[in-house]
């Protein structure tokens, strides 16, 4: 087996500077016993993902910076030979494969493209910034941690589905679980969720419906990895203060803990058997003062353990793909895991409320250059139920910002006894989005966002003169 892996640059020349890691790095391949070592490429921008082609022959990396500071794209055979200059499109293709094998998704820091695999051309491109991992579900849809709201004293995240042909955002995370980065299994079947400040670990169904907790009390850290036939974990947490990296069974939730403190898992071996993580040494380089780092192996079940780097600036690693069958769907039983979510719950409590009227649309009353308070307008709409009742509006006086509009437009619907029809709108100036309030609010917020972050929401900017 081979891994492909970054070596951390030293971008300062005085010993002990501080932080003397660059975010450049070199790219190097080697076997697992170190043999055959190979330089890739030099002066690599530091990747959250060593990227591979399908046949698992070719890996692609974002290169130097031209004197005018554009940037470049590589590719190059794992074993070293026939290193080539690729286009942006052509860098993008390496990314992650729909399991129909018709799409190509990949996430840049302000974007989310989705290729045609045939063609390698654009499909369709989502304006999403600081969106995170995103992975491909058993359906077809594309999934991805992003934004729900930003205020200036807290972010907080959500996970959002897409597909090919319908861009439009959906939130599939259930509604107050804010979370940090999110994993979808191999068949796509089932998405880990990491709570944000680390506060837990869950799975989900990938329909959403319902979410149990697999960590307990203890707290996420680092990545979490679904094993190549997706009946394992390895992931990072912290057990009676000590941080460490567990296997977790999701066959009968049995645990183990794999290697102790400061160890990061970076990949699964392509057939289950193995994990590779990086040792954060906490020894000081004595020039550079700076912790060092390195690879190891760790058999599953923790019998054997394999030294991969010794040279102290070993980054993010991967396995070399192999050409294997795709694993078959795994059925789970969570009997052993605390249920934290159930949809059909929700639905069950939403059918209590009054059946004779919805909410069809709210209308902010505010722009961004506006001085608050301001006004939102709520529409409702008798349904079948109530004929009689026709068409009504309410208002909601006082907001001081967005969130806090959105905030009341919730806690209105919760006091009136009322539901959200399916066609909710929530209207903004210039602006109408058919949409989940939610996703209308992540989509808001990147239209006020600098605006927002200028006055803590308060929209007290004078307009300049034309």
């Amino acid at each position: 087996m081979r891994i492909v892996y970054q070596f951390h640059r030293i971008r300062c020349s005085e010993p002990g500077a501080h932080n003397p890691y660059s975010n450049v790095c070199d790219l190097y391949a080697m076997d697992l016993d170190g043999s055959n070592r190979v330089l890739l490429c030099e002066d690599v921008y530091f990747q959250q993902e060593i990227m591979f082609s399908q046949d698992g022959k070719r890996t692609a990396f974002e290169g130097p910076r031209t004197p005018k500071n554009e940037q470049t794209f590589g590719s190059i055979n794992v074993d070293g030979t026939d290193k080539r200059s690729i286009t942006f499109w052509e860098y993008l293709a390496y990314g992650k494969r729909s399991h129909d094998g018709q799409y190509i998704a990949h996430n840049t820091f302000q974007n989310v493209y989705i290729l045609r695999a045939d063609t390698g051309k654009l499909h369709v491109k989502i304006p999403q910034p600081n969106c995170q991992n995103v992975c491909w579900l058993a359906d077809g849809r594309l999934g991805f941690c992003t934004w729900v709201d930003r205020t200036a004293k807290k972010l907080r995240r959500a996970y959002y589905t897409v597909t090919p042909d319908d861009p439009t955002m959906r939130r599939l995370s259930p509604p107050g679980m804010h979370l940090g980065p999110c994993y979808a299994s191999p068949d796509g079947r089932h998405i880990i969720l990491e709570k944000e400040m680390m506060t837990g670990l869950y799975v989900m169904s990938c329909d959403g419906r319902k979410v149990w907790e697999l960590s307990g009390d203890r707290t996420a850290s680092g990545k979490a990895l679904w094993s190549p036939d997706g009946t394992r974990l390895a992931v990072g947490l912290m057990a009676d203060q000590k941080l460490g990296i567990d296997i977790i069974d999701l066959r009968n939730g049995s645990r183990m803990r794999l290697c102790g403190y400061d160890y990061f898992a970076e990949d699964w071996t392509p057939d289950s058997t193995a994990v590779l993580v990086m040792w954060n040494r906490w020894k000081e380089d004595e020039k550079y003062k700076t912790s060092l780092c390195d690879l190891e192996l760790y058999l599953a079940d923790g019998s054997d353990l394999t030294v991969v780097t010794k040279d102290g600036r070993s980054g993010d690693a991967a396995f070399v793909p192999i050409q294997v069958p795709r694993p078959s769907p795994v059925e789970f039983d969570f009997a052993w895991a605390r249920l934290v979510y159930d949809k059909s719950i929700a639905e069950a409590e939403r059918a209590k409320r009054d059946p004779h009227t919805v909410v069809r649309w709210a209308m902010l009353d505010a722009h961004p250059a506006s001085k608050p308070p301001f006004t939102v307008r709520v529409g409702t709409q008798s349904t079948p139920a109530a004929p009689q009742q026709g068409i009504g509006e309410f208002r909601i006086e006082g907001c001081a910002h967005f969130p806090d509009a959105f905030a009341k437009i919730e806690a209105a619907i919760d006091e009136r006894n009322l539901a959200k029809a399916e066609d909710f709108t929530l209207i903004y100036p210039r602006y109408a989005v058919p949409a989940e309030l939610e996703n209308t609010m992540h989509y808001l917020a990147g239209l006020v966002l600098e605006e927002t972050q200028r006055r803590d929401y308060r929209f007290a900017r004078e307009i300049p003169a034309p």
